[in-house]
């Protein structure tokens, strides 16, 4: 599963500041959900795989564990994740625009 709100973050982003040219997207995120291995390593060796066959620049990240950083309860799976996920994004959309609106006046 991709994430899209990266993408969509990144984009929003720069049309909120009127940036003059298009902000860069650092990577493709794909994320899982395996509660038996945790390990930012499984991440990494995850990662090798698709960069072995693309130059894109891969980020790949276990669900059942992104919970820690981002100071919310466990997930119980990728879904469930992505939803928390999306909340925060909306929040840091809206904070964005608000910001922007509140800088131009």
């Amino acid at each position: 599963m991709s994430n899209p709100d990266g993408p969509c973050l990144k984009i929003g982003w720069g049309k909120v500041h009127n940036f003059s040219t298009a902000t860069v997207l650092n990577d493709i995120e794909l994320i899982y959900f395996d509660q038996k291995d945790v390990t930012e390593r499984r991440d990494r060796d995850m990662e090798g795989k698709p960069r072995g066959i693309s130059n894109f620049p891969w980020s790949v990240k276990n669900q059942a564990r992104m919970h820690e950083s981002n100071l919310d309860g466990p997930y119980t799976s990728t879904s469930n994740a992505n939803q928390a996920l999306h909340r925060t994004s909306r929040w840091a959309r809206r904070w964005a625009y608000e910001a922007a609106q509140n800088s131009r006046r």
